[in-house]
């Protein structure tokens, strides 16, 4: 990790460089019996005009732009198994923030991410235990 980012240091006026990101990926086991479904009734749900069919799929995203960075989220079903979420969290800052960045940003980042993922799998277990 050292020599990596010593490699981004190292680059850090290179035009092509245009943003620097924090990224978390997980898969976590739910409780629901069928993920699949579950997220597209929940998308259905929200009566914006998706189609339904007999075979369903979802993946739902989220930005958010705040003042010095943007959020990006996304969930959706994991190929490791029907009852498992993929979730996608990151922060994206501009490449000139550099020195902003490594000033405490990791640790918001952090937070945001576990929480990220705690709501999702607390949200996930409440609508499968619901039915």
């Amino acid at each position: 990790m050292l020599r990596t980012t010593s490699l981004v240091f190292a680059k850090e006026n290179d035009p092509s460089i245009t943003s620097y990101v924090f990224v978390s990926q997980r898969h976590i086991d739910t409780e629901a019996s069928d993920l699949k479904s579950l997220l597209a009734t929940c998308l259905m749900e929200l009566h914006l005009g998706f189609p339904m069919g007999k075979s369903s799929g979802s993946n739902m995203s989220l930005a958010l732009v705040e003042e010095d960075l943007t959020i990006a989220t996304s969930i959706q079903t994991s190929v490791l198994g029907d009852r498992t979420v993929f979730g996608f969290y990151n922060h994206q800052y501009q490449a000139n923030d550099i020195n902003r960045i490594l000033d405490g940003r990791f640790e918001r980042f952090r937070s945001g991410a576990d929480k990220f993922f705690s709501d999702i799998l607390a949200a996930i277990n409440v609508l499968a235990r619901k039915g």
